[in-house]
């Protein structure tokens, strides 16, 4: 699940019961990529944390176990770019994580462009590398 808005792309469709009780019920591992900035309005001051607490509120029984988190450091330019706009790296706390009981992965995935965005073909690594090669 994810990246993407948490209130307007993430929950929506896990709030359909037939969804939550689908992903809920598979055997699969159940996967939230976070996002890399704060969403102005949505998620301002959000942590990774928060955006994980917000789903297990809202979406019962519990449908994550991993979650897939950028630790590489948005450059300062780009920062004050979106800090101007209201955003904001999403902060991590792994440890906090782990205390609501996903597994985190920590992985280089920005991409600095106009805009931030995640890097896909790390984030597809990552994923390959963690559910589907391991076999």
């Amino acid at each position: 699940m994810g990246p993407g808005s948490l209130y307007t792309s993430i929950l929506p469709n896990l709030l359909i019961p037939d969804i939550a009780r689908s992903i809920a019920r598979s055997r699969a591992p159940r996967v939230y990529i976070a996002n890399l900035m704060t969403q102005p309005g949505e998620t301002t001051n959000y942590s990774v944390a928060e955006h994980l607490r917000a789903i297990q509120e809202h979406v019962k029984p519990r449908i994550v176990d991993f979650v897939v988190a950028n630790r590489q450091p948005v450059s300062p330019a780009v920062a004050r770019r979106y800090q101007r706009e209201g955003a904001a790296p999403v902060s991590l706390d792994a440890a906090k994580l782990r205390r609501m009981g996903v597994k985190v992965l920590l992985e280089d995935l920005l991409e600095e462009h106009e805009k931030i965005r995640h890097n896909s073909a790390r984030l597809a690594r990552v994923l390959l590398d963690e559910f589907a090669l391991r076999g």
